[in-house]
């Protein structure tokens, strides 16, 4: 191999070919300059650093010193020896691309999780994201159902960088695998980072593995535990999903990997995650004294992402196993809201805030929201109550559908119910119509600057 004299003689040859040389600063130790970009793989900057005398060449994305030192002494316009192969260039032939049909998806898990994919699920600590793969993997074994929507049978491996094997052993009896088939499910302790070091991600022990047991999924737990590289740099994160994605694309095979948030919230790292990740599943728990967690599709590249899921799990005493509801969409606060007003009786807001437990500058816009949205009704003065108090009261949807209406939309005939329907004339919520002490109706989607803000309450 070709033999690099000094910094100077390399700086030299690079500028021979018109590649960026950038030198260390007069102080470091030891000297360096970097070559930009790397002449074999083009996606980092190549180092050359003269090491007590002796010139060391690198590079983070090709790890291929003697490929560097080659294309450095190849004649400028002759033409070098193959590159390395990982960054090559592939040429499709598009003609047989669109003469086919588009493939169809290969769910490992519907709706969620593809073949030849990288899923990263996410969330604070304690939120359930390994039981939550647990679960999902023992499914896939079987074919079985997560959170209510099928997977494909198939063998998975799971690489646990986390717990220690008590605990292990603990999940492994709570998630039933005991009744799984022996042959289906791979379990792996790592006591290093198997994916190597900033310096170069090194997915060849994982891919023996996954050859090895035919895997259909992988789950990697955590990302922390199987990579030594720093999540906060794009210029590292990069590479490792690509390296994934590459293995996942040669293996049919789908890469979930789990990752811790911030004490802030969201995914701890470089938007790099997001942005390299096919899929990203987001597990939060709204109420640490609750059992309740919720999954959010944050991202899916190739598909609809799926409403948010709520579902809770707990663990059985008797059965010892965990246990996991079937999931439904989450319950928000206008949802309660909602669920607390009557279908006869009209309350005012202050009794919402008192059934729901929500602060009266909240509720007030979520009532108003539903009455937009036909959900619910208002009435000026309704009986029992102060001449200038606004009332609410439910409108379910067979009710709304089952009542004669005019053709100005309101409520026909001597129904006492005030009016919800887009096509009433537009009346001044706060003065409402009719004869005193009749009921009135409002308009449905009132002015947002002659909403009520205290009138609705009863008088001291």
């Amino acid at each position: 191999m070709p033999i690099l004299r000094d910094l100077d003689h390399a700086a030299t040859l690079a500028h021979n070919h018109g590649w960026k040389v950038d030198r260390s600063d007069p102080g470091r130790n030891p000297p360096a300059i970097w070559i930009q970009p790397c002449p074999n793989c083009g996606a980092f900057d190549a180092e050359v650093a003269n090491l007590d005398g002796q010139i060391v060449v690198s590079c983070r994305g090709c790890d291929d010193p003697a490929a560097i030192t080659r294309l450095l002494y190849t004649p400028n316009g002759a033409t070098p020896e193959p590159v390395h192969q990982a960054h090559a260039l592939t040429k499709l032939d598009i003609a047989a691309i669109l003469a086919a049909d588009p493939p169809t998806h290969e769910w490992v898990w519907d709706g969620y999780i593809e073949r030849r994919t990288v899923t990263v699920l996410h969330g604070d600590g304690g939120t359930g994201k390994s039981i939550l793969a647990g679960h999902l993997a023992r499914a896939i074994t079987t074919g079985g159902t997560c959170l209510g929507r099928p997977t494909t049978i198939g063998n998975v491996v799971i690489v646990d960088a986390e717990n220690h094997l008590a605990e292990i052993s603990r999940r492994l009896h709570a998630l039933d695998f005991a009744h799984a088939p022996e042959d289906r499910v791979n379990y792996y302790r790592a006591s290093d980072p198997i994916l190597g070091s900033p310096d170069k991600v090194d997915v060849d022990l994982l891919t023996q593995v996954l050859e090895i047991h035919e895997a259909n999924a992988c789950i990697l737990d955590s990302q922390r535990g199987v990579w030594a590289g720093d999540e906060k740099e794009a210029i590292e994160i990069r590479p490792l999903y690509r390296a994934l994605q590459a293995m996942a694309e040669q293996l049919d095979c789908a890469v979930i990997l789990i990752h811790h948030d911030r004490r802030m919230g969201g995914y701890s790292g470089s938007s790099d995650i997001h942005n390299a990740a096919d899929t990203r599943l987001h597990l939060e728990r709204p109420d640490p004294d609750k059992p309740e967690r919720i999954l959010h599709h944050a991202k899916a590249r190739s598909s609809v992402q799926l409403p948010a899921a709520a579902y809770t799990f707990t663990f059985d005493q008797g059965l010892g196993q965990f246990t996991f509801t079937q999931p439904r969409e989450p319950i928000t606060d206008i949802d309660r809201v909602w669920h607390a007003l009557d279908d006869d009786e009209w309350l005012l807001a202050t009794d919402i805030r008192d059934r729901v437990g929500i602060r009266n500058d909240l509720v007030r816009p979520m009532l108003w929201e539903l009455v937009s949205a036909g959900r619910a009704q208002h009435l000026k003065g309704p009986p029992g109550r102060s001449a200038r108090a606004i009332g609410f009261r439910r409108l379910s949807p067979s009710s709304n559908s089952s009542q004669p209406r005019e053709q100005s939309g309101t409520v026909a005939g001597t129904v006492p119910s005030a009016d919800c329907s887009p096509g009433s004339p537009p009346l001044d919520p706060l003065r409402g119509r009719g004869d005193p002490g009749t009921v009135e109706h409002a308009e449905l989607f009132p002015d947002p600057g002659t909403v009520p803000t205290s009138d609705d309450e009863e008088p001291a």
